[in-house]
């Protein structure tokens, strides 16, 4: 984040934020990597800024999620559309 600025006298703050959208590649590369280490029965492949975790129990699925939120990551984590 950018630092304040004062904006129309000293009534409002301005502030230059920058969002990240996806996973950057090397962040993705270390995920997979732990969660191929975890011996689970899912596969784990990079989607250009996404990576997709497959498998055939659900069981399975929840607990890749659990693990992964368990883990301290610099970046943001959203899990979409387990089935």
């Amino acid at each position: 984040m950018e630092k304040e600025e004062k904006a129309l006298g000293n009534t409002t703050v301005r502030q230059v934020v920058t969002f990240q959208s996806g996973i950057p590649m090397e962040n993705a590369r270390e995920l997979v990597k732990f969660i191929k280490s975890l011996k689970i029965k899912v596969q784990a492949q990079i989607q250009e800024d996404k990576i997709r975790v497959s498998g055939q129990k659900i069981d399975d699925l929840q607990a890749i999620m659990k693990a992964v939120k368990d883990q301290k990551y610099d970046f943001a984590i959203q899990f979409i559309n387990y089935k």
